[in-house]
């Protein structure tokens, strides 16, 4: 018999996660979501929901940048000027470093430049350009930011200003939900993808909260904000609070689309921009959010049952399908098809064994 001092009266989260409520899951999460999920391979998925496995040859990938450019979560591809066949690579590292990468036509190949750029603490996630001169970024700190990357721009104003900074290259657009009263779910402190589109001539920029308790812990040995220990725990305490938001960029109104979802992720909107699809990542589906149409402001099922954790979601160039991006297998040691998961203390069990082993574990595939 183990000794009741073991299990404390109130389980908690590792720190800083200690105030986290572990909650019971509900019957609707439980059947067909991470806490309760039947291990599968992709081809197996694919067989059963009939449709075609597309699968990259090892000969049509290629690393680019090992050592140099550590945790992007997102790319872009940016024409150097308009009507120009020359491109550059823009990203953003986990330290918060946008990277710039010409395309040499000489050695055919992307070159990093000795661009610098820092876009301050937080962990910079999902973005897009807005224009070859302006990123819109998620970042899990700071909210949704503006970042001008005008190498034209910076050596204007360094003639102008020798004492000139990056500090005036990044702009907070929106860290809370437009309101006239406020509560602390107004906060948006875990912004995590998005896509923009027009409507009736304005910018809109969907994204995500990932959740509205916001806790992206960080890394002191690393030195980074290390937002996978964040989703495990966020998974683990059965947090639902993650939403879809769409920000206004003529209004810079901000307001909630979607909510009440398990760790809200990926962003795609349609080409006819009739609908906006947003990845659930512990829910292993994809939601369809009508924009338009007699369904407009509401919400279905796209796709469900993934044999992974979706994380990030991409329109495709015909405009008509999408790539889903499956970033871990469902684990057989929390997959098992059992109440395991259902259990909140064995989910606080797991959560402290997965945040001192998850190296080990790591290694071990599982």
């Amino acid at each position: 018999v183990l000794p009741l001092w073991i299990v404390p009266p109130c389980p908690s989260l590792p720190y800083p996660y200690d105030w986290f409520e572990i909650k019971p899951i509900s019957d609707f999460y439980s059947k067909n979501s991470a806490f309760n999920a039947e291990t599968i391979s992709p081809i197996e998925y694919a067989n059963q929901q009939h449709v075609p496995l597309l699968e990259l040859g090892v000969s049509t990938t290629t690393r680019l940048f090992p050592g140099a450019v550590l945790g992007a979560e997102s790319v872009a591809v940016v024409s150097v000027a308009t009507g120009s066949a020359a491109q550059q690579l823009i990203m953003i590292d986990k330290y918060g470093f946008v990277h710039i990468a010409p395309y040499d036509s000489h050695l055919k190949s992307y070159q990093l430049s000795n661009a610098s750029l820092y876009v301050g603490p937080g962990r910079s996630l999902g973005f897009h350009m807005r224009s070859p001169d302006e990123m819109i970024v998620c970042d899990s700190v700071k909210g949704l930011l503006a970042v001008d990357i005008s190498t034209r721009k910076r050596e204007e104003r360094e003639e102008e200003d020798e004492s000139a900074s990056n500090g005036d290259r990044i702009r907070i657009l929106t860290n809370a939900v437009s309101s006239p009263t406020w509560h602390p779910s107004n906060a948006i402190n875990y912004a995590n993808d998005l896509d923009i589109a027009k409507q009736d001539l304005h910018d809109i920029v969907y994204f995500t909260s990932s959740t509205t308790l916001g806790v992206v812990a960080f890394n002191s040995e690393d030195r980074y904000y290390d937002t996978m220990r964040s989703f495990v725990l966020t998974w683990l305490a059965g947090d639902v609070s993650g939403r879809l938001l769409q920000y206004n960029m003529t209004s810079k109104r901000t307001s909630v689309l979607v909510q009440d979802l398990y760790y809200a992720n990926g962003v795609a909107v349609a080409a006819d921009r009739s609908y906006a699809l947003v990845v659930e990542t512990v829910g292993l589906r994809v939601w369809k959010y009508f924009l338009t149409g007699p369904k407009r402001g509401t919400k279905e099922v796209f796709i469900e049952r993934l044999p992974g954790f979706p994380d990030g979601i991409t329109r495709s160039l015909d405009g008509e399908s999408f790539f889903i991006s499956i970033v871990a297998p469902l684990s057989p040691l929390f997959s098992t098809g059992s109440s395991v998961m259902q259990s909140p203390l064995a989910r606080w069990v797991s959560a402290w064994v997965l945040v001192r082993f998850s190296p080990l574990l790591t290694s071990l595939g599982v």
